[in-house]
């Protein structure tokens, strides 16, 4: 588990295996959001891209799931994943995350990774490759 400040991603033991390394991801709410997309991606050195990943949990009271499946989640959000090991970049894999907040009929969207500002911020971890 990865902790500054307020910004948190639980990140359970990956398990290994020659050519992959598995992982769940847990996404708690942080104190400055109300709300995480429910879009996430992973770096994929392999392909030289970001590659999106859905998390899945309950949908935020009165949000909907836009026409691509996207959409924000209150609570937890969390969803396993199987990363080619060719995929990671220096040893590590990174999952990257977006939280928000509901502010006067609008959402606010991250400004940083502080998670210290009333609008969300982004979260990044870096897991290991065993």
């Amino acid at each position: 588990m990865l902790q500054i400040g307020s910004r948190i991603i639980n990140i359970l033991t990956p398990i290994a295996s020659a050519t992959d390394n598995s992982f769940n991801v847990k996404m708690p709410l942080t104190a400055s959001a109300n709300a995480i997309w429910n879009q996430a991606y992973h770096w994929s050195q392999g392909q030289n891209k970001w590659v999106p990943v859905t998390l899945v949990g309950t949908l935020y009271p009165g949000a909907q799931l836009n026409a691509a499946g996207q959409g924000y989640l209150t609570n937890i959000a969390a969803t396993s994943l199987t990363v080619p090991k060719t995929d990671a970049l220096g040893g590590s894999i990174y999952v990257v995350t977006w939280d928000y907040t509901y502010q006067n009929s609008t959402w606010a969207g991250p400004k940083s990774s502080t998670c210290t500002n009333a609008q969300g911020c982004w979260r990044v971890e870096a897991v290991p490759v065993m």
